[in-house]
């Protein structure tokens, strides 16, 4: 229901309500209403922006293993968003994201690998990471 808010599918977009459904769930250690929490700080809708309770949120998400807590908590590193910037650390938390499959992730691993950072550079494996998402329809 939180996400159906905060895209605004078949309810009135509504950011406060997403984050009032997230909350709710997160608070009751659901893994997709912290993650869902976690983007409402990180990009101040709904809540104020606040970088460390979105990387708080995130990193309750992605220690449990969801691929989207795993995935912004690499972007909160690679950024320096809450915690020193660490290119090594965000391309490990992309890693984990991608082998479950997250499009997003697989991008992030393979710019990672194309640029080099956090990572030796190595084009074959930025082409593979940029086709497996790809594949799946990221732009």
């Amino acid at each position: 229901i939180g996400l159906m808010y905060w895209l605004g599918q078949g309810v009135a977009q509504n950011d406060a309500q997403a984050v009032s459904f997230w909350r709710k769930t997160a608070e009751a250690g659901n893994l997709d209403g912290a993650s869902g929490l976690s983007q409402a700080y990180y990009y101040g809708r709904g809540v104020g922006k606040d970088d460390r309770l979105a990387f708080m949120w995130a990193r309750k998400a992605a220690d449990k293993g969801h691929a989207n807590g795993q995935y912004v908590l690499g972007v909160h590193y690679s950024e320096g968003r809450a915690v020193a910037k660490d290119d090594r650390r965000a391309f490990e938390w992309w890693m984990k994201a991608a082998a479950s499959g997250l499009a997003d992730a697989q991008y992030a691993v393979g710019r990672a690998y194309a640029l080099g950072k956090g990572v030796g550079k190595d084009d074959a494996q930025a082409f593979a990471w940029f086709s497996k998402a790809g594949n799946q329809g990221y732009p």
